[in-house]
């Protein structure tokens, strides 16, 4: 039933700039914001649709076995950060299921690219909890402001699409401006992400603490050939 409700909403967003054209073909009466508006709607829909449905199936993997075998769920399980709820603790993305899902190659990305040639291994770091809070800060920057250089605006959660929007609130609204406002976010975020990779190379390279122990004092006075 879900995926019936998202792939309907779904279909009717990629249709409805033909009921547009036509609509104003006719009475030329649709502006852009009753446009953004209704297909707003079908966005909300949709996603609300999709991330009911992914957050019912990862919490039944028993049950819905295909989908447990599936690359959806298994390309997730050894990424850094989790899931959609621990990726919203450092970046806001309405704890979405579906928005994280579409994240997934991106985070891998970052993972491979820039944070293992760094820390080497993600369990040989984890312990330390200030410099894994580092690590997943840094990771979270870094995947949102790619996404952000690669995503279509109308696939963003809808708070960075608000937070976007309110940007060119003096302005006019063009998909020009949207696009702007992006590159401008995505850069803000990609120097967040380099001070927290230049926190973390510094902690690997601080030499580590190592018990001093004196030697044995071998000059004892029990010792007959103490030298004077």
């Amino acid at each position: 039933m879900k995926w019936s409700v998202s792939l309907a909403n779904l279909t009717m967003f990629e249709h409805f700039i033909f009921v547009d054209i036509k609509k104003k073909a006719d009475d030329g009466s649709l502006y852009r914001y009753q446009y953004d508006e209704v297909t707003e709607r079908y966005i909300q829909n949709t996603w609300a649709a999709l991330n009911d449905l992914l957050v019912l199936l990862d919490s039944k993997t028993v049950t819905f076995t295909d989908y447990a075998a599936s690359p959806t769920y298994t390309d997730r399980q050894d990424l850094i950060v989790i899931d959609a709820r621990e990726f919203h603790k450092y970046y806001g993305i309405d704890n979405s299921a579906y928005f994280f899902i579409k994240l997934t190659s991106t985070i891998r990305e970052v993972i491979d690219d820039e944070l293992n040639p760094r820390i080497g291994k993600w369990d040989d770091v984890k312990a330390d909890a200030a410099l894994a809070l580092k690590v997943k800060r840094a990771l979270v920057y870094k995947t949102m402001s790619l996404a952000l250089d690669r995503f279509d605006f109308r696939s963003l959660p809808r708070t960075i699409r608000n937070q976007l929007a309110n940007e060119n609130i003096k302005t006019s609204r063009t998909a020009s401006s949207e696009d702007n406002a992006r590159r401008r976010l995505s850069s803000d975020l990609a120097a967040k992400a380099r001070e927290y990779f230049d926190d973390i190379e510094l902690a690997m390279t601080e030499p580590t603490t190592i018990d001093f122990i004196l030697p044995e004092d071998i000059m004892s006075e029990e010792d007959p050939f103490i030298l004077m």
